[in-house]
């Protein structure tokens, strides 16, 4: 049983097709590298050009964003560290003013976005790979003033999972995108 938001990053997507029917119909599904990606219809904006459907790609890989309250807690923190306000903040902005006055706030399309499902583009990853990169020393030096709680370590996991949505950022900045699921 999947407990968390799994994270998915391609780079070089190149669409197949969409049709659940043509994939079970592959003779060889194994010697196919294929990815399926669905579109989140209420962030549509942030999937570009791309539509549900079967992806061949070059590169991929995978991490774990934690359980969906530890995810959303590091975004909160990022948020605050960044922008000075919280994501939920932020996300009342966007949802009020229909996301047009966030979009000078750091890291909004990570922020303004599902914590379930969705695509992010490459543009979109291009974008947020280059704040990541600005940010990270910053960052980690007010979370390195967090302190460790009896048995998790909330600043070297926030850390870590920065460094793997930097990672995540820059293979999918390359043709592909980042797959919340």
């Amino acid at each position: 049983m999947k407990m968390g938001l799994d994270i998915y990053y391609y780079s070089n997507l190149n669409f197949q097709f969409s049709s659940t029917t043509q994939y079970h119909s592959l003779k060889h599904k194994k010697q196919r590298r294929l990815a399926y990606l669905e579109v989140n219809p209420d962030f549509h904006q942030y999937s570009g050009s791309l539509q549900t459907g079967f992806y061949t790609f070059q590169k991929a890989g995978h991490f774990c964003g934690g359980s969906y309250h530890l995810y959303n807690q590091f975004r909160d923190t990022l948020c605050w560290l960044a922008n000075d306000r919280s994501a939920m903040d932020l996300i009342m902005v966007a949802n009020i003013e229909n996301g047009r006055n966030i979009a000078g706030d750091h890291f909004y399309e990570l922020i303004f976005f599902s914590d379930a499902q969705g695509i992010l583009d490459s543009n979109v990853c291009q974008h947020l790979y280059r704040e990541f990169i600005v940010w990270r020393s910053r960052i980690s030096l007010a979370v390195s003033t967090i302190p460790p709680q009896s048995d998790f370590d909330y600043a070297a996991w926030f850390m870590e999972t920065y460094d793997h949505f930097c990672t995540a950022f820059r293979i999918a900045s390359d043709g592909g995108c980042l797959y919340f699921s």
